[in-house]
């Protein structure tokens, strides 16, 4: 999705294609961030633990926006 610019227009976003790559690259992103989350985790560190999880989320619903163009 791109975001339009222009103020005139009452039509926010618009449909892109759909981009098999975002979306692989946005899942991997996830994982990763998921993984690291958990071993954050387990080193008690509960706020930055907090923070990369959250990046997972928003990666993990980028991918989903990606999925459906």
């Amino acid at each position: 999705m791109k975001m339009n610019s222009g103020r005139s227009s009452r039509k926010m976003w618009e449909k892109v294609g759909v981009n098999k790559n975002l979306v692989e690259n946005s899942l991997s992103l996830a994982k990763r961030d998921l993984k690291t989350a958990k071993n954050v985790f387990e080193d008690k560190d509960y706020d930055w633990c907090l923070s990369i999880a959250y990046n997972a989320m928003l990666q993990a619903g980028r991918a989903l926006m990606f999925s459906k163009g």
